[in-house]
C-alpha cells in the first residue's frame, strides 16, 4: 500500500512511516475526545495520556510475546491501558467508571484511525477472498484479501457513537468493551492467521480470550441491568 512518505526539504531527505503518523493521530484525537467528555478535564488529560503510553508499551510487549518480533497488538494495548486507569483511579480518587466513561469513545476512535494505518502499512491483513471488496496488498502477495482493517475502522466508529450516547454511569465504558469485543469476534474469521494474534504453542487465537475478558468487564461496569436501564431511559426522557 503506502507504508511511508518520502519528503525532501532543502538537502535533506526524510522517510516518514505513515503507520506511525496514524498511530500518533489516533492517540492525539483519542485524548482530545476524552478531555472534551470529562467532568474533570485536567485529571482525564493526565490519565488518558498515561493510559495511552501504558497501552502502547503493553501492545508491543504482547506482540513480542506472541510473535517474537516488534509490533503492536490491540488486545495487549487495552490490557495495559485498563491497568493504568485502575492505578490512576486509586491515586486520583476519581471513580474508575468515570474515567473509563470519558476515555472509551475516544479510544475507539483512536483504534479506528490506527486501523487505517494498518492498511497503509500492509499489516493485520485479511484472508484471501474472491469477493468484490477484496484489496491487494503488494507486500503480502498478488491475491485480493478481505479489507478487515477498513471494516474494523468503520465498526469501531459505529461502536464509539453508540457508546457515547449512553448516560448512566459505567454504561459508556460497558458498551465500548462489549461492542469492541463483538467487532473483534465478528472480524476474526476474516483475518489471515499469519497476521492474527495466535498463541504459538497452541495455535489458538488470543482474541476470543481477550474478547471474553472485555465482555466480563463490560457486564461488571454496567452494574445491575435494571438500574442502568432505568437511569439511561430517564436521562433520555429528560432530554426529550
Amino acid at each position: 500500500m503506502l507504508p511511508a512518505a518520502h519528503l525532501t526539504l532543502l538537502h535533506w531527505h526524510y522517510i516518514v512511516s505513515l503507520y506511525d503518523v496514524m498511530l500518533a493521530l489516533g492517540v492525539s484525537i483519542g485524548i482530545l475526545l476524552a478531555v472534551r467528555r470529562a467532568s474533570e478535564p485536567d485529571v482525564v488529560m493526565v490519565v488518558a495520556t498515561l493510559a495511552a503510553v501504558a497501552g502502547v508499551a503493553a501492545a508491543d510487549g504482547w506482540h513480542r510475546a506472541l510473535h517474537a518480533s516488534p509490533g503492536l497488538s490491540s488486545m495487549g494495548g487495552i490490557a495495559g491501558a485498563l491497568a493504568a486507569v485502575a492505578v490512576a483511579a486509586r491515586v486520583t480518587r476519581v471513580p474508575a467508571r468515570e474515567l473509563l466513561d470519558a476515555i472509551a469513545p475516544g479510544a475507539l476512535a483512536g483504534f479506528a484511525i490506527g486501523r487505517v494505518g494498518c492498511l497503509l502499512a500492509g499489516c493485520c491483513y485479511g484472508r484471501v477472498t474472491s469477493w468484490g471488496w477484496g484489496i491487494v496488498l503488494p507486500s503480502v502477495g498478488p491475491d485480493a484479501r478481505h479489507p478487515v482493517q477498513l471494516l474494523e475502522a468503520v465498526l469501531d466508529v459505529a461502536v464509539a457513537c453508540w457508546c457515547a450516547r449512553a448516560t448512566a454511569s459505567g454504561l459508556v465504558a460497558a458498551r465500548a468493551a462489549i461492542g469492541y469485543a463483538a467487532v473483534r469476534m465478528l472480524l476474526e474469521p476474516l483475518r489471515d492467521p499469519a497476521a492474527a494474534d495466535v498463541v504459538t504453542a497452541s495455535g489458538v487465537s488470543a482474541v476470543p480470550w481477550g474478547a471474553l475478558g472485555l465482555v466480563v468487564l463490560g457486564v461488571a461496569l454496567a452494574g445491575r441491568p435494571r438500574e442502568w436501564l432505568r437511569l439511561d431511559g430517564a436521562s433520555r426522557s429528560m432530554r426529550g
